[in-house]
């Protein structure tokens, strides 16, 4: 659980140092206002933690959470669910090795937002619910990490590439509107959609700005940055600090991202990120080159930055 390994294939699913606190079935938060009773809280709970996953004990051989006082021989950590939140920073069907690729076994944490597996968020189930699958440990943690998406403005066709983002309840979990532009930072938001859906919008995940630094010890990282136009409330463009890319005429800071790899040598999985531009002078900053719209041509020759999955990150010491 301390390092989210969700899947309980000994790999982290989080950015090592993240703080977590646990509650048990007894003294787990509910919501008490606002909802109807007897729901996990989601938070901010202890100020600055959210709701991420409930936890069972699974018997490895039978697949199935142990839900009696007697163990098995052998027993394994795993997620009953993830809430809304952590699914946001996980690519299309999450990291568990079984999801990708092995038809032969039933998934181990499903990804809600597959609309061809039957799957929950933490927040769908009640408490009582999530007990009688298995839970005994519930794990708020203060989400140090975020994932990158690319959007595309309805009426432009300009596109933002953003960690900052709103989560939306959809019946259509790959709906265009699944995740949005955050409404408090994007005046134009509403009018924003996910590139081609949600499954081809997810860059990789990021450190958020405010990462305590010293989690930064022996780790090459580097600022993403977005700047905004000064005669265009829609366009932007998001490049990595210290790279090639520089910023262009009529462009000024909005805001740090997050931060990015800056690694020399980083594993092959990671998204290497790009700026493309087109002849009208617009802008985008993605990794996934297969899906380049038509019309850009790309601006950097060497990668500005990596986002690397984070069992490749290492913090030297607790936060």
């Amino acid at each position: 659980m301390a390092s989210a390994d969700y899947c309980g294939e000994a790999t982290p699913n989080t950015l090592s140092g993240t703080p977590i606190t646990l509650y048990h079935a007894g003294n787990v938060p509910t919501q008490t206002s606002g909802s109807v009773p007897g729901y996990v809280a989601g938070g901010p709970v202890r100020e600055d933690y959210f709701f991420e996953s409930a936890w069972a004990l699974v018997d490895p051989i039978s697949g199935q959470p142990v839900t009696s006082a007697t163990l098995p021989f052998r027993v394994r950590t795993q997620a009953v669910c993830l809430t809304k939140k952590r699914w946001s920073t996980l690519p299309y069907d999450g990291l568990c090795m079984n999801n990708h690729g092995d038809t032969l076994q039933p998934s181990r944490v499903p990804d809600p937002r597959n609309p061809d597996v039957q799957a929950k968020y933490c927040e769908e189930y009640t408490r009582d619910e999530l007990i009688q699958r298995g839970a005994v440990l519930f794990s708020y943690s203060k989400f140090l990490d975020a994932a990158l998406y690319r959007f595309k403005h309805v009426t432009t066709g300009q596109y933002l590439t953003t960690s900052r983002i709103s989560i939306h309840s959809l019946e259509s979990h790959l709906h265009a509107t699944l995740y949005q532009p955050d409404a408090s930072v994007f005046s134009d938001a509403a009018n924003y959609l996910l590139i081609d859906g949600f499954r081809y919008s997810y860059e990789g995940p990021l450190f958020r700005p405010e990462t305590p630094t010293h989690l930064f010890e022996g780790i090459a990282v580097s600022p993403l940055l977005r700047y905004r136009s000064t005669s265009s409330p829609t366009r932007f463009i998001t490049l990595v600090g210290g790279s090639d890319a520089a910023v262009p005429d009529g462009y000024v800071l909005d805001e740090v991202e997050g931060y990015t790899s800056a690694s020399q040598n980083p594993p092959s999985s990671a998204a290497a990120l790009h700026l493309y531009g087109n002849d009208t002078g617009d802008y985008l900053t993605t990794g996934d080159e297969a899906h380049l719209p038509e019309g850009y041509e790309p601006l950097t020759v060497t990668p500005m930055g990596y986002l690397p999955q984070l069992e490749h990150y290492a913090a030297p010491r607790p936060y």
